[in-house]
């Protein structure tokens, strides 16, 4: 999604990620079985991460320095928002008008950033993209997508099942040919020569660590208090407050640090 908003044009993958995403959230409103739940869900995930790879490099192209040190941290602090008051907001809905109001506020909250942006957005690109890299995004989507199936198939059939070996032995030829692609490109989706320098790495870990520590729980604690404890939808969104509460201040504190 990055490359795609370098080549062409940041504010233009914006709003038609945040169109792929709107679209998705009504077709999951709408959806008649899981199956095509599911489908629009994959969609709305392809047009969130378009949404969010050109609205991020758009809104760095209209700050610098501290200024734009400070933008990040209020946009950090926009999700620190929608997680605190987002499960309180869907119990509401779900205890109100049932689970398929929330896509109709989705949609329309992709309304208004769409209308937002639109007006107020300024197009850019970069002027030395030369085109995507498809060898390594295609590399590294199968070694990704080979790998999580792998790791949630793993559990019900047991590592040593043929099929879950087989999975991870695709994830691990898949990740050596993105490298190797990688290294052969003269414009790589990642380049690898950013491994070299420690605080780049720390970087990349301190971005990791919450999706095993923190999203975990953002899925599995609304299940445990719903489905085991029985308690009300909204009840499950206030107590998830105290997990995502924080995300309101510690962004901007962040910010005012660096």
């Amino acid at each position: 999604a990055g490359a795609l908003a370098d080549n062409h044009g940041r504010k233009r993958i914006f709003l038609a990620g945040l169109a792929v995403y709107l679209l998705a959230a009504l077709g999951c409103m709408l959806a008649p079985d899981i199956v095509w739940f599911d489908m629009f869900r994959a969609l709305q995930g392809i047009g969130g991460a378009a949404a969010f790879a050109g609205g991020a490099s758009a809104l760095a192209q209209e700050f610098d320095g501290q200024s734009r040190l400070r933008a990040f941290s209020f946009l950090g602090t926009s999700f620190g928002i929608g997680l605190a008051f987002g499960p309180v907001a869907s119990g509401l809905l779900i205890d109100t008008f049932g689970w398929r109001a929330i896509f109709l506020l989705v949609a329309a909250l992709g309304v208004a950033a769409a209308a937002l942006g639109l007006r107020t957005v300024t197009e850019s690109r970069d002027p030395d993209a030369t085109g995507l890299d498809w060898a390594g995004a295609g590399t590294f989507t199968i070694a990704l997508a080979a790998l999580t199936y792998g790791v949630l198939q793993a559990p019900q059939s047991g590592l040593a099942d043929p099929f879950v070996l087989a999975l991870l032995g695709v994830a691990a030829v898949g990740f050596a040919a993105f490298v190797i692609v990688e290294r052969r490109v003269r414009r790589p989706m990642l380049d690898l020569t950013l491994f070299r320098f420690p605080r780049f790495v720390g970087v990349q870990f301190l971005a990791a660590a919450p999706a095993y520590a923190f999203v975990v729980l953002l899925v599995l604690l609304p299940i445990r208090f719903i489905g085991i404890e029985g308690m009300s939808e909204i009840k499950a969104g206030q107590l998830m407050i105290c997990l995502s509460g924080p995300l309101l201040i510690l962004p901007l504190l962040a910010g005012q640090a660096a």
